[in-house]
């Protein structure tokens, strides 16, 4: 019996189930305010790396930690995963800016110009974000 390739067919089925909206809403809703809580713990490290010019380390994190845990009520998990955050998003931002520097000393003319316009910005906490709002997103 010989078995050819070209004329074998490969089905692939999708079943769709029905989910109850209440309970996608519901599912939605708990992402939604723990995503919220996390962007607060993010927002905290991130001013303080802003104030302290901190660079990152292990000594930064326990410094500042208990502090953000009080002040966010996040869990010890959650502050570590939003120092994590806060620590690259900094570092990234360091890096790029150490490689403008370096483009600008060499740029001249127009692409200097074009330089000036693509300068690395700070990374900004969220402007109007208050503990209140945090506080009220909670779960």
């Amino acid at each position: 019996m010989k078995i050819e390739s070209e004329n074998l067919m490969m089905v692939i089925k999708t079943v769709k189930v029905p989910v109850h909206y209440a309970l996608t809403k519901r599912k939605l809703s708990i992402l939604d305010k723990l995503t919220a809580r996390t962007t607060y713990g993010v927002w905290l490290w991130s001013k303080l790396f802003d104030e302290h010019d901190l660079r990152g380390s292990y000594a930064d994190r326990a410094r500042f930690y208990e502090r953000v845990k009080t002040e966010s009520e996040l869990p010890s998990a959650m502050v570590q995963c939003c120092f994590d955050t806060a620590s690259w998003v900094w570092k990234s931002y360091r890096e790029q800016l150490a490689e403008w520097k370096h483009q600008m000393e060499r740029a001249k003319g127009k692409w200097r110009e074009k330089l000036l316009r693509r300068q690395p910005q700070k990374p900004t906490p969220l402007r109007g974000w208050s503990k209140s709002q945090a506080s009220a997103q909670r779960l």
